[in-house]
């Protein structure tokens, strides 16, 4: 029984659809219910995801939901550009990927929505706010010195990004 103007339902399964209809009391009687609202709860939005720089490119990760179907990731190199989809993973148990397709100097962007599919094979996305990561990946800077009249050594430093990668050293011989 409702003595306000709204009721709160919680502990409702992700996924699942639920169907609400209202009637008031009036006068000492039940009036007619009013048309059926339908409602299917939505994926929370992946607030833990993350991105990190490593060795293989950037990792992008979030927490695992039992409830869902899978994550979307999308990509971009423009904070408000365009995005594009970038993986599909089809998988609740899945937790992280690495983008590999990373150059440097360039920005990158990404986007992670949770979503579900229902037993009529229609997606359904969380609606909340996504969240975006930017990485900036910056080439190397070298310096070197003389060791002595046959030898050079070479010093690289990055910027805190730079430093997680392997770095190859190459002569013009």
């Amino acid at each position: 029984t409702c003595t306000n103007n709204y009721y709160d339902v919680t502990n409702l399964t992700v996924g699942e659809s639920y169907s609400f209809r209202v009637r008031a009391y009036i006068g000492g009687r039940w009036m007619s219910y009013c048309e059926p609202k339908e409602w299917t709860p939505l994926p929370p939005a992946p607030v833990s995801a993350k991105a990190a720089l490593t060795k293989s490119g950037i990792c992008i990760s979030w927490a695992v939901r039992n409830d869902i179907s899978g994550v979307k990731i999308y990509k971009s190199t423009e904070a408000n550009g365009a995005y594009t989809l970038f993986k599909n993973v089809k998988s609740n148990t899945t937790s992280s990927l690495t983008d590999i397709s990373i150059s440097y100097g360039e920005t990158y962007y990404y986007k992670v929505v949770r979503y579900f599919v229902d037993d009529n094979g229609n997606e359904h996305r969380s609606a909340a706010v996504e969240i975006s990561k930017q990485y900036v990946l910056s080439p190397p800077k070298i310096t070197s010195s003389r060791t002595s009249n046959t030898s050079l050594e070479f010093v690289l430093a990055g910027d805190s990004a730079c430093e997680c990668f392997v770095y190859s050293v190459e002569d013009s011989k």
